[in-house]
């Protein structure tokens, strides 16, 4: 997790934390829309077992 100390002299120091984010926004929907287009298209060969 990111942080970040507040730099002041006059008022005590404050920490700030906020959440790491690996992917931006933009990315993330991306990924989610790919693995949707995945599941949502069928094989195109037929899967033979013995």
């Amino acid at each position: 997790m990111p942080y970040h100390w507040t730099p002041s002299k006059e008022a005590p120091q404050r920490l700030e934390l906020w959440p790491y984010r690996s992917l931006p926004r933009r990315g993330f929907a991306l990924i989610i829309l790919m693995a949707f287009g995945l599941i949502i298209v069928p094989p195109h060969h037929r899967y033979r077992f013995p």
